[in-house]
């Protein structure tokens, strides 16, 4: 097993990224752009959208609805990697897993200009507002990098100091990290998202996105999802 930092091409399109920082800004007020859902726990049987479920101890998933992607540019013309299919949120051994389903194939670079994001929002105290943000992020400076970001001290850990993983195959993204690094105990909640960012003459502004739940702003809202 290579160590963090590593780039290394493993087997049918899977990547180890690297944790070199956050090519782009995080715009963590952008991601109101999506429309407000309703939150409903199911324990078993097909899981509709929406619906969340818990397939296995210690796992919790939710699908989500296809073509809800929002934002400010051509939503018709938005890439297919931006919406959001479904996630799932597990631990073992100490070690919490975020994972998500895209509804197209993760590009491993991205076009001149355009910079994608990936990550779980992680709500430790419950208080309806993120204290830590596990992501990774694909751009043409950077290529793929991965981290965690405090929203509320504005630490963020990339590179030697980002103790987790990430990996991409095809439509999937997963980032894995110790609890004790986020400083999750057997509760919390949690917000899954997906950003396209372009380049403006300024700085990098969000342009579409997908969030499971749908709601506009995780930012004290009820609708965060509980773990497990």
């Amino acid at each position: 097993m290579k160590p963090i930092g590593y780039f290394h091409r493993q087997h049918r399109g899977r990547r180890r990224l690297t944790a070199a920082g956050l090519g782009t800004a995080f715009l963590l007020s952008m991601l109101a752009i999506a429309g407000c859902g309703d939150t409903t726990t199911s324990t078993g049987g097909t899981t509709a959208a929406g619906l969340l479920s818990r397939p296995v101890p210690g796992t919790v998933e939710m699908i989500d609805g296809r073509g809800d992607i929002s934002g400010s540019q051509d939503l018709a013309k938005a890439p297919t990697w931006l919406d959001l299919n479904w996630s799932s949120v597990s631990q073992n051994a100490g070690n919490l897993k975020f994972t998500m389903d895209m509804a197209g194939a993760i590009p491993d670079q991205m076009a001149p200009g355009v910079a994608g994001e990936w990550g779980f929002m992680i709500d430790t105290n419950q208080d309806g507002t993120p204290d830590w943000v596990i992501y990774t992020s694909n751009t043409v400076k950077d290529g793929w990098t991965a981290g965690l970001f405090n929203p509320k001290t504005k630490e963020r850990l990339t590179g030697p100091q980002f103790s987790g993983m990430a990996t991409h195959a095809d439509t999937k993204i997963e980032l894995t990290i110790a609890a004790t690094a986020v400083g999750a105990g057997q509760e919390f909640k949690w917000f899954a998202f997906a950003n396209e960012y372009t380049k403006s003459a300024d700085n990098q502004n969000v342009q579409a996105g997908d969030h499971i739940p749908d709601l506009g702003s995780p930012t004290n809202s009820a609708e965060w999802l509980p773990y497990p």
